[in-house]
């Protein structure tokens, strides 16, 4: 567990910042960290700080910073600058770019390069850190205990993930492909690598997927671009991981609600669950 530090704090903390000088700009979009865009002079950096609520995820922070190396030594991720485990700081720098919406799903030459970026991070070095999707779903389920409905649709989820057998073929993978971690420059990259870790290469397909509710054509395109055909077994993994997705997104955005009360995420809530099935 780290020991959270304020704003002001981490400036004070880290090499390349000057507290008297640094101007600070919170980003709006995250629901883990408190995250800001830092212009210390001419440079424009990227801070993220842990929450309260990154000690309860519990991301791994050591297996992220590995992961983020290789992948930005690959350009497909920002350079890390600064990062301080026990406080809960990471610099990197602040990628100048474009960053997607969900419309550009759509788009047949966005689903490429979508698919063209997936390849790569899967080509990544495996980290050694591997998912165990039932057990981060069962420290999920742990707070729900209070809320008799949510628990007891937390159980079906958590069978829902027993019931997808392991794979043999593992591969680095972000785990949260997402419109809002996709920015295009020179060319697509990934941000916010806190969940990656040695996972089935199809839960990154699955992330995007479900997430976004992709209608089967576009599905279709996606997979047919990551994998060369589409065919029938890809097919059947990625409906595997599909329900895997689900599952596991409901029971974070119900851990979400039970530990915040936020009235925001009950319609959210409700709208993951009827996914689920």
């Amino acid at each position: 567990m780290t020991s959270l530090v304020t704003v002001s704090q981490a400036l004070e903390l880290v090499p390349a910042f000057d507290p008297n000088e640094a101007i600070v700009d919170p980003l709006e979009g995250g629901l883990t960290n408190c995250t800001y865009r830092v212009l210390q002079g001419d440079v424009v950096f990227f801070l993220r700080l842990d929450s309260s609520y990154s000690n309860i995820v519990q991301s791994n922070r050591l297996n992220e910073l590995f992961i983020l190396d290789e992948a930005a030594k690959a350009g497909l991720a920002p350079e890390v600058i600064f990062s301080n485990l026990e406080f809960g700081i990471l610099v990197t720098e602040y990628l100048p770019g474009r960053i997607w919406v969900e419309t550009d799903l759509g788009d047949s030459e966005n689903i490429e390069k979508l698919a063209d970026l997936l390849r790569s991070v899967h080509s990544l070095p495996i980290c050694g850190y591997q998912h165990d999707m039932a057990e981060i779903a069962v420290r999920y389920r742990k707070p729900l205990k209070r809320f008799s409905d949510l628990d007891t649709f937390a159980s079906k989820c958590i069978d829902i993930i027993r019931s997808i057998r392991s794979v043999n073929m593992i591969s680095c993978c972000h785990c949260d492909v997402v419109v809002s971690n996709l920015i295009e420059g020179n060319r697509l990259q990934l941000l916010d690598w806190e969940f990656a870790a040695d996972c089935d290469p199809f839960f990154d397909l699955a992330s995007v997927i479900g997430f976004h509710k992709l209608d089967n054509k576009h599905t279709d395109m996606l997979l047919t671009a990551y994998t060369g055909s589409g065919d029938g077994a890809s097919k059947e993994k990625l409906e595997q991981q599909l329900r895997v997705y689900k599952a596991i997104y409901w029971l974070w955005l119900a851990n979400r609600y039970a530990l915040s009360l936020e009235g925001s995420l009950i319609d959210h809530l409700k709208e993951s669950q009827q996914s689920v099935f």
